[in-house]
């Protein structure tokens, strides 16, 4: 309770029932304290405590927060103020198993109180889905505490649409009753929400925190463990600063005309005052959640490209994004991972390479058949350029799309799912749409299928990626989907290469001759045509001013027409090799769906990750006609795929064995052994109509060794041979800091170091069996490998 006089604080009594929690379980105090304070939700006018010490005597400090209690019916959902009144309490989650003890302390204006002290114990984990909290390592995946790797497969549920309860519960049981175990949530001031103008539905303005939304939150995040989902919590939000964008804010705290520090929405980046009260909010959020090994990240803003004036101010936007992120690194004591997200492809490289932001997004809105291919293009550039985990953390076919009538089997997303994971992301990709779509369309099932097979593969322990294939014996056209938003400018030449899949950078938009002309990049396609055959460009249902689609065969104009949407433009290509320029020559731009380039590609799709020996690999082959719009537009399917083959040229020489995999169930299908040579490995694939998945493992009987990697510099290792939990020294030929992974002879992970120094080691986990390891080093993004024996 406040304090009616200048005293100092002191609390009066703790409240902790539970003696046991398990091993990153949740134990919880209620603190009774008096203190002097106006507002109990801000950490400058008061803040409990507590420091906990642990078996092995390391110390993890955590903070306390504010809450007012409410009685929660887990059946109707609905919320009851109690007689109590509000207290500070604490949450904390424990990492070693044994006694822990603990002291608190409440500090106001007038000094600290007399610490409280107590205890309790950690056993060990108990629940079938308590695996730890979720890490980042030095592969393109994730990985639980305990190791084994964790990929997300899920959905948005941003917020609910009525009672939250009933609401999560059916959709939570509905995606993790396929297998699914991913979902992201916004604190949306309309959703669950902290924090907005002050009588707004129950909001108090800035600093103080709607309780309501943080008791419902409570529960989310427990019934989340119970269900074995994680969750990317998304604390703000675009339109919050932004007066174009699904503008709100008129209505923020932030804004001075709603008493806040702010006169314009840029200012929000830059301010320190509204610096102050963000990080006040996200020190409650961490105080209260951060416990939860079920928040799977902690996501710092939602598509903030489109906030006001972005372009202007994206230094200051990343400037904030860095300050914010290395702040809440600095008060979350379990490590939780960080992102953000934009919402084009384009922006972000500031941000995305601070070393604090552990993994990459990428959203993608395509009004396409092939949306799958966007989804692939974007997260395979994303590894490319910053050597993260990726994740499509949105997708769909735009928001003025009638799902239920286009695609009522929820085909794209089937197909967006796959892609998104084979495509090399750290998990499928998510969809949107959940509470007027894959609920009510009942699409769960389509996160069966996926959920089984990647569990069979080893992602993690391959530490795999994406690798070249292709698939012969299938011909067709190629389609190229833009994905480049507005502003970006797209490659100027695209050549074509027979079979191959490609994911150039096309821009959505062909810009005209007389407005913003600095985007201009009319692309030009090289391909042979082995027959007389077509190229058709299909424009969006967007356009600016009087734009005129003109396209040119090697150098002469054949087709000038002015450009309508939702149109396609078709020439005829002699046989032979030929250059294709697509111009506007017209005022403004056109919206453009695809380039079709006839017979000169394949009719399958394959996309494949490979470990880094070569030695295993899976993959995903699609029959790209079957889409939401070709089954439209020819009222059924295509036509199943027949007597066609997979080529993976980086195959090690040698025996293999080939499972498939039916995608809408995990079973598998069919089996054969294959046998890679100097071409690589080539294997028939099973006549199939939609798609299949793969996974390809050496055949023992082979003999195949498999050998690391040649590094930049030679590693040395000693003791070698080594016993298990003994400590291994590495000789290295500088004393930075490096990031060491240990793998069996079957690319299996057992151990992932950070910020190693050679001299000091590493300890070897106590379980080892006797045999053949590899250790792993990474230093500053040049790899090297060594064998280590381990005894017994």
């Amino acid at each position: 309770m406040p304090a009616l006089s200048q005293s100092a604080p002191r609390i009066d009594s703790v409240s902790a029932p539970v003696e046991a929690v398990e091993k990153y379980g949740k134990f919880e105090a209620i603190v009774f304290a008096t203190a002097e304070y106006d507002n109990p939700f801000d950490y400058d006018q008061v803040a409990l405590s507590g420091s906990f010490s642990g078996p092995t005597g390391r110390r993890v400090e955590v903070d306390g927060y504010y809450f007012r209690p409410f009685d929660l019916d887990a059946e109707s959902g609905t919320l009851s103020p109690t007689n109590a009144d509000g207290s500070f309490a604490l949450r904390f989650s424990p990492d070693e198993v044994g006694e822990w003890s603990y002291i608190l302390t409440i500090a106001d204006a007038n000094g600290s109180s007399e610490a409280v002290t107590g205890s309790f114990i950690c056993r060990q984990r108990g629940s079938v889905h308590n695996r730890g909290f979720v890490r980042r390592n030095e592969t393109n995946y994730l990985n639980f505490d305990d190791g084994g790797q964790y990929l997300p497969i899920g959905e948005n549920m941003a917020w609910q649409n009525g009672n939250v309860v009933r609401d999560y519960r059916k959709w939570i049981d509905g995606l993790t009753g396929s297998g699914g175990n991913f979902l992201r949530l916004w604190n949306a001031y309309w959703g669950l929400g902290l924090e907005w103008k002050n009588g707004y539905d129950g909001y108090r303005g800035l600093r103080r925190y709607k309780q309501t939304n943080a008791r419902y939150q409570d529960w989310l995040y427990d019934y989340a463990a119970e269900r074995g989902l994680y969750v990317m919590l998304c604390l703000q939000y675009h339109g919050q600063v932004s007066t174009q964008v699904n503008p709100a804010w008129a209505d923020n705290p932030y804004n001075a005309a709603n008493g806040g520090p702010l006169q314009r929405t840029r200012e929000f980046f830059t301010d320190s005052t509204a610096m102050a009260h963000t990080k006040n909010r996200l020190r409650y959020v961490v105080a209260r959640w951060g416990y939860s090994r079920n928040i799977m990240a902690w996501e710092l803003f939602n598509e903030v490209g489109w906030t006001d004036d972005y372009e202007e101010i994206k230094d200051d936007v990343a400037t904030w994004h860095r300050e914010m992120a290395r702040y809440i690194k600095e008060i979350d004591p379990y490590g939780h991972l960080v992102t953000t997200s934009f919402a084009d492809e384009a922006h972000g490289d500031e941000v995305w390479n601070d070393p604090n932001i552990d993994l990459t997004q990428t959203h993608f809105y395509v009004n396409s058949g092939n949306i799958e291919r966007a989804l692939v293009g974007g997260v395979r550039r994303y590894l490319d350029t910053f050597a993260k985990p990726t994740l499509v953390g949105e997708f769909g076919l735009g928001s003025d799309r009638d799902l239920v009538r286009t695609d009522p089997d929820g085909v794209y997303v089937h197909n967006s799912l796959w892609a998104g994971l084979f495509g090399g992301g750290a998990g499928t990709a998510m969809s949107w749409w959940w509470d007027n779509y894959i609920d009510p369309q009942n699409l769960y099932h389509h996160f069966r299928g996926i959920a089984t097979v990647a569990s069979a593969i080893p992602l993690l322990e391959g530490d795999m990626a994406p690798t070249e294939a292709y698939v012969r014996g299938a011909p067709g056209d190629v389609f190229l989907t833009p994905t480049l938003g507005w502003g970006s400018i797209g490659e100027d030449t695209i050549r074509i290469v027979p079979e191959r899949q490609i994911t150039p950078r096309l821009s959505y938009f062909l810009y005209g001759s007389s407005y913003n002309t600095q985007y201009r990049s009319p692309p030009t396609f090289v391909a042979d045509f082995p027959a007389t055959s077509t190229f058709t460009v299909s424009t969006g249902d967007e356009a600016g001013i009087s734009p005129t689609l003109s396209i040119y065969l090697d150098g002469k104009n054949v087709l000038t027409a002015a450009a309508l949407v939702n149109q396609a433009y078709t020439i005829q290509v002699p046989a032979g090799t030929h250059r294709i320029t697509v111009d506007n020559s017209g005022t403004d731009w056109i919206s453009i769906k695809s380039y079709t380039l006839g017979g000169v590609g394949s009719r399958v799709d394959a996309y494949i990750l490979s470990t880094i020996d070569g030695l295993t690999a899976a993959g995903w082959v699609f029959n790209h006609r079957y889409n939401h719009e070709f089954i439209a537009e020819n009222n059924g399917p295509p036509e199943p795929v027949t007597g066609s083959q997979v080529v993976v040229p980086e195959m090690t020489p040698g025996g293999y064995l080939v499972n498939w995999y039916d995608c809408h169930t995990g079973a598998v299908v069919d089996s054969a052994p294959a046998t890679a040579d100097g071409r690589g490995l080539i294997f028939d694939v099973p006549d199939f109509a939609w798609d299949l998945a793969f996974r390809i493992s050496a055949d023992p009987s082979t003999g195949i060794a498999r050998l690391p990697p040649d590094g930049p510099f030679a590693l040395s290792l000693y003791p070698n041979p080594a016993l298990p939990s003994g400590i291994v020294r590495l000789q290295l030929p500088k004393t930075t800091q490096v990031e060491v992974s240990l793998y069996d002879q079957l690319g299996r992970l057992h151990a992932y170091y950070r910020n190693v120094i050679g001299n000091y080691g590493i300890q070897l986990p106590d379980d080892l069996s006797a045999g053949m390891y590899w250790v792993r080093v990474n230093q500053g993004g040049l790899r090297v490998s060594a064998p280590l024996q381990v005894g017994r």
